[in-house]
């Protein structure tokens, strides 16, 4: 199954999070990058997930905006 960058980006916005973009203003799936594991990162709360380890719906609401 393919990810969906904008679902992710969508659900991080909804939910009060900066999503680090790329150059082109795509989510980038590289902000975290640690020991096999990439995904999104959050560039106010500093919040990062591997998206292949986690599911879009657990995405926590932005710490900066509770």
């Amino acid at each position: 199954m393919r990810k969906s960058k904008t679902k992710w980006l969508d659900e991080m916005r909804r939910r009060g999070h900066k999503p680090i973009l790329t150059e082109d203003g795509d989510l980038d799936i590289f902000a975290n990058a640690s020991y096999g594991h990439n995904g999104p990162a959050c560039s106010v709360c500093g919040w990062k997930t591997c998206w292949h380890c986690s599911n879009v719906k657990d995405i926590p609401v932005c710490e900066a905006h509770k």
